[in-house]
């Protein structure tokens, strides 16, 4: 017998298909298997889960034996400081439900109903994530709390709609009226007393059923749209007066908007910021610690991803304490410390896409369809300490044919794009990379990642891509791999014309003309091409019993004594670091935003992977939570992704790369995250890359990865034949079979058992050669992509090959007429 029935329905119609919003009468903890759903609310006095008569948790502590009290001892997630909600870890597979999101009313804190139930959506806007999912709850804070039904059901309703709206992936909402059924039904006596709460339901139906969201056209009726701090309102004033300057129509909205505290969504701002071209927002430390400001901030995001344009635009004013990595991805106008010239020029930049009369709104959010963007003849690679020679370049090549198509950053990164994952898309796109060589350059990660990515695409069979190495200035020291390709001499250069005959040569080499003459210009030589994924599979192959040692024999346990004795020595350390640093920060910056105070608890390890991929996670999580169960492990599915600041916080952050997961907007979020920290980070190393499958040809990039273990190696599975797996892991592999439709197979699980030991390598090694709370000058910035050239000549190492230690040229002359066509050897490089 159901222990749940539906009243009433509406029905929402989105780009993304349909979502219901049903009243139902029943009993919540009678919810059958059959209707599993992703999410159950409910809600409660702050820090009180008392199991009360009337209260939903105490029928879930009655009927199902389920504690709120001892899920709140290991939340998944607290945000109770941000919107006075936490999440409970995965439930047991008996529950028709996956996991709880708990309300908590603070009772000297007397909110609004709206404001409550809008701090209850935008916890669910990061769960449900890019896959959706469905979620069921009582009418909150009405039992103990005693807000009254009607208010709490409109509020609900109207929330749920216009986050839907908004982009809110909640293909399903049950809203359940406690009652008892008798033959499949509530008494009368019991639909009486929700007499008016169903009629408040038939209401909203009727304003709401059927309504068609997100239209595909948006008229502009204001260029920007000004978000900024009270507190810089000057600043603010600067900003519309430089563009003003510019175009005296220009439209800017800068009226407070003030939160409605009654509303669950603010459906004012998101009125006015969807009908605007761009969004500026003013980031300094007052904008961080203002509640309004930061609502406008990710409303602008919404918006910023409905639209699939790139209408966010932060100027970056004054130096925040520690910027959120999700913020740092988004390309910003570094206007510090004030400087009007940085605000002129940034206003000058956005002026040109400030035209606009319509916008599409889309909500297609496929890798494929950020793709098409990219289509360039050059990209010009440099480091920004080499901006001005790598301008002459590009003027150069602009004067002699302006309808090239060229990647030059400060003029393509627009203001709100998400630079680092465009950058690479740019590459895989571009039919032509110029590498600017210079000391600085070859300081840069970035930068290096740029060349190794073109190396690959330039040495691939297809020559996808042709790289043209230039030397800007002196460079007394090339690493090898980087001498692989004749480099033209710039370096005296230092004007535009000087320029000219390169840029000529380059262009003659894309329109495919029979004079191209230049060294660096011509097709790789036979021993320079190479299919990459193959050169990566015999480099696994040959540093396979390197690696990973005898299969029979396991460094796991040994691996572990020494992380915990290592851990326990430094526990009191980093406790007194701790304390010094609150301290500092304390008196550096009195202004400490209350997303910096309300920073999550540290993740030691965090764990990426698309929902099809979760068998894998599992298992790997349960390797490492049965051998360091003292470990803050967060592994997340990605219809209930890890939060933004768990990636942030986590040490580690093990990404299982698929097929899938490159196809999931949400998981190539959390790879750049990771990738970000990862290059940012001193001496230690944050992603922990794992490749479970064969990966599709683009992005080119993810070909280039470092995996600490691949999966697909054919070796494991000859391990497993001939050492077998370990018996605790075989108890493992079946025990995580029984929550996951397929059973990870044996040679899958010995791979991932090696990967757990591997991690839990590294992490002793740096806790072991890192003092606690001090970098260090040594270390440096982590490059994540591989260079093609370096893995060549390491497996010429491996296999025994004489290495060839003769000089050899990579400099060349450049012609100073384009007649000339005879080139000169100018410089050697020794032994690197």
């Amino acid at each position: 017998m159901a222990g749940i029935i539906t009243e009433d329905t509406i029905t929402i119609l989105t780009d993304s298909g349909e979502s219901t919003i049903e009243l139902c009468f029943g009993d919540i903890t009678k919810l059958s298997k059959s209707e599993e759903l992703d999410v159950l609310m409910v809600s409660a006095f702050r820090g009180d889960y008392s199991p009360t008569p009337l209260s939903l948790i105490g029928a879930l502590d009655r009927n199902l034996k389920l504690s709120v009290e001892e899920l709140a001892i290991d939340k998944e997630e607290d945000l109770r400081k941000l919107y006075n909600c936490w999440w409970s870890k995965q439930l047991s597979k008996k529950f028709s439900f996956k996991r709880i999101l708990c309300f908590e009313y603070r009772k000297l804190v007397r909110g609004h109903p709206g404001e409550l139930v809008g701090d209850v959506f935008r916890c669910l806007v990061s769960i449900l994530a890019e896959k959706g999912g469905s979620v069921i709850t009582p009418l909150l804070t009405t039992g103990d709390q005693g807000f009254p039904k009607k208010t709490m059901l409109k509020s609900m309703i109207e929330g749920a709609v216009h986050w839907i709206k908004a982009g809110l992936l909640l293909k399903k909402l049950k809203i359940v009226l406690y009652a008892n059924l008798l033959s499949g039904q509530p008494l009368q006596s019991v639909k009486g007393q929700y007499q008016e709460v169903c009629q408040v339901f038939a209401e909203l139906k009727e304003k709401y059923a059927q309504q068609q969201f997100l239209p595909k056209e948006v008229p502009i009726e204001y260029d920007v749209y000004l978000s900024f701090s009270e507190k810089d309102n000057q600043t603010a004033m600067v900003v519309k007066d430089s563009l003003l300057k510019i175009n005296k129509q220009f439209k800017i909205f800068m009226e407070r908007q003030d939160l409605d505290v009654d509303e669950v969504w603010q459906e004012n701002m998101y009125k006015v910021m969807i009908a605007c071209t761009k969004v500026i927002c003013v980031l300094t430390p007052s904008y961080l610690s203002s509640t309004r400001c930061m609502e406008q901030y990710n409303i602008a995001l919404c918006c910023n991803r409905l639209t699939k344009r790139d209408m966010l635009a932060p100027f970056y004013i004054e130096t925040l304490a520690q910027m959120p990595t999700y913020m740092g991805l988004v390309q910003y106008l570094d206007c510090r410390h004030h400087d009007q010239q940085k605000i002129d020029s940034g206003c000058h930049q956005l002026a040109g896409s400030l035209s606009s009369s319509a916008v599409e709104v889309s909500s297609e959010r496929t890798i494929q369809s950020l793709q098409v963007k990219f289509n360039y003849d050059v990209f010009i690679s440099y480091s920004h300490k080499n901006a001005d020679k790598a301008r002459l370049i590009l003027k150069a090549l602009t004067s002699i044919n302006s309808s090239l198509k060229i990647f030059f950053d400060t003029q393509e990164l627009k203001t709100g794009t998400a630079w680092q994952e465009t950058l690479y898309q740019a590459i895989d796109g571009s039919r032509c990379m110029i590498a600017c060589f210079s000391p600085d350059y070859l300081q840069s990660p970035v930068c290096q990642e740029e060349y190794n990515l073109a190396l690959a695409k330039h040495c691939d069979k297809k020559h996808q891509l042709h790289l043209v190495p230039v030397c800007l200035t002196k460079t007394d020291t090339v690493p090898h791999e980087f001498t692989s390709l004749p480099m033209a001499d710039c370096q005296i250069m230092s004007t535009q014309n000087e320029f000219t005959p390169l840029c000529t040569q380059v262009i003659h080499m894309l329109e495919g003309k029979g004079d191209v003459t230049l060294t660096s210009l011509q097709t790789p030589k036979t021993d320079m091409v190479v299919n990459t994924d193959e050169l990566c599979e015999k480099y696994q192959q040959l540093i396979f019993p390197k690696m990973y040692g005898s299969i029979r024999k396991c460094r796991l346990r040994e691996a572990i004594q020494g992380f915990k004795s290592v851990g326990n020595n430094d526990k009191n350390k980093q406790q007194q670091c701790d304390v010094a640093d609150a301290n500092i920060n304390k008196q550096q910056n009195s202004d400490v935003t209350d997303a910096n105070t309300n920073k999550q608890q540290t993740c030691d390890v965090a764990v990426s992977f698309a929902e099809s991929d979760k068998k894998y996670a599992k298992l790997f999580t349960a390797i490492l939570k049965q051998n360091l169960p003292d470990l803050t492990i967060n592994d997340v599915v990605s219809s209930d992704h890890t939060q933004l600041s768990v990636l942030e916080s986590a040490d580690k952050v093990v990404c299982l790369i698929s097929p899938h997961y490159i196809e999931s907007r949400a998981q190539i979020q959390e790879f750049h995250i990771a990738l970000f920290r990862h290059r940012s980070t001193l001496g230690t190393k944050v992603l922990y890359p794992i490749q479970l499958s064969q990966l599709p040809q683009k992005p080119t990039y993810f070909h280039l990865i470092p995996y600490e273990v691949n999966i697909t190696n054919p070796m494991w599975k000859e391990a497993a034949v001939e050492s077998g797996i370990p018996e605790t892991l075989e108890e493992l592999r079946k025990d995580v079979g029984r929550f996951v439709i397929e059973r990870v197979s044996r040679e899958e699980s010995l791979a991932l058992y090696k990967a757990v030991e591997a991690l839990v390598m590294i992490m002793k090694g740096e806790r072991e050669l890192k003092p606690v709370g001090s970098m260090g000058d040594g270390p440096k910035r982590n490059v994540i992509l591989n260079n093609i050239m370096k893995i060549k000549n390491s497996i010429e190492e491996l296999e025994g090959k004489e290495q060839k230690q003769k000089t050899q040229q990579y400099l060349y002359d450049v012609p100073t007429t384009i007649k000339q066509t005879s080139l000169t050897s100018k410089k050697t490089s020794g032994k690197k």
